[in-house]
């Protein structure tokens, strides 16, 4: 099995040390792991795809001050993304941190939508905050669909949350 997943670094802060975890738990059962980030500067035994250069992180940061348009830079690294993850086809991707000034959640969310691959997103954060809240609805927009939700998953884990798209579901874990 190959498992792509998203992040902001590769083996570096709670995140990236949780991606390089799963990464090396699925080496070890015999399976591909591929890491891509905007951040690649640790060493890794999953196989890296750097997301985007310095420049392209300054330009998508810079447009989020200006027009509050965080995730919707970096257009030409994302759709770079899209072309590899292609080639690889991955049976599973996992997201983690998309934000970042290195993704454009248009251009992936369109691609995800389209692949028909199971996704999971995985989130390392305390509480649901008004930043996440707002990239949901987001998401949800870009779907183009009236009926996608965001719900808890079950009563006994309030912080479990799944983003339903017709055709695309994702599960979403705040895991702290």
């Amino acid at each position: 099995m190959k498992v792509l997943q998203i992040n902001t670094t590769v083996n570096s802060g709670s995140h990236g040390r949780i991606a390089e975890e799963i990464g090396l738990s699925l080496i070890a059962a015999g399976h591909e792991s591929y890491i891509a980030a905007a951040y690649t500067g640790r060493p890794s035994r999953s196989q890296i795809i750097e997301i985007g250069d310095d420049l392209d992180k300054k330009l998508h940061g810079l447009k989020t001050r200006l027009f509050d348009r965080h995730g919707f830079g970096s257009k030409t690294s994302t759709r770079k993304l899209v072309r590899q993850v292609k080639n690889i086809d991955p049976d599973i991707i996992h997201l983690h941190n998309i934000h970042g000034y290195y993704l454009h959640i248009g251009v992936l969310f369109e691609y995800l939508k389209s692949a028909k691959k199971p996704v999971v997103w995985t989130f390392t954060i305390a509480g649901l905050s008004p930043v996440i809240a707002v990239t949901l609805m987001r998401l949800t927009a870009l779907s183009g669909k009236q009926d996608a939700t965001v719900v808890p998953i079950n009563r006994a884990t309030p912080n479990l949350f799944c983003l339903t798209i017709p055709g695309l579901t994702i599960g979403i874990k705040n895991n702290c």
